[in-house]
């Protein structure tokens, strides 16, 4: 959060959702306003892609009837613009080891515009510091 200003949320699945854990604001005049404990939907936003990434296709056949998000996977992150809210976007990254059994994505939000503009430096923000927390563990 004080690395970028934006918001911060730590989240993990709750049935067909992904249910926001932590939020930390930003500091940002214009910033992603969500509470904690909010609901988002699993197969329609980057927190949600980020967590299918840690699963193998048949558990997300499970889920929905939708192609496996492979390229995700590979990558380890996702970007996703205008899914939630009009002119919101995120960079999500699931964290490389499940804590109490449950995979949990972090993901830094705000405006599209900043947010697309800042992509690959937010990027390195979130491995660097998923590295901080989980030394030994790659970040994926």
């Amino acid at each position: 959060s004080a690395a970028t200003g934006e918001t911060i949320t730590l989240s993990m699945q709750n049935d067909q959702s992904m249910q926001l854990l932590r939020v930390l604001p930003g500091t940002f005049p214009i910033s992603l306003q969500v509470r904690e404990g909010y609901l988002v939907p699993l197969f329609e936003t980057g927190i949600g892609a980020a967590f299918l990434s840690t699963l193998d296709d048949e558990a997300i056949r499970r889920l929905a009837e939708r192609p496996s998000p492979r390229a995700m996977r590979r990558q380890g992150w996702v970007a996703a613009y205008d899914r939630l809210t009009a002119d919101t976007g995120a960079v999500a990254m699931p964290l490389p080891a499940p804590i109490d059994g449950r995979a949990l994505v972090v993901a830094i939000a705000g405006l599209t515009d900043r947010i697309r503009r800042n992509e690959t430096q937010l990027l390195r923000t979130l491995r660097r510091t998923v590295a901080r927390h989980h030394p030994g563990e790659r970040a994926r």
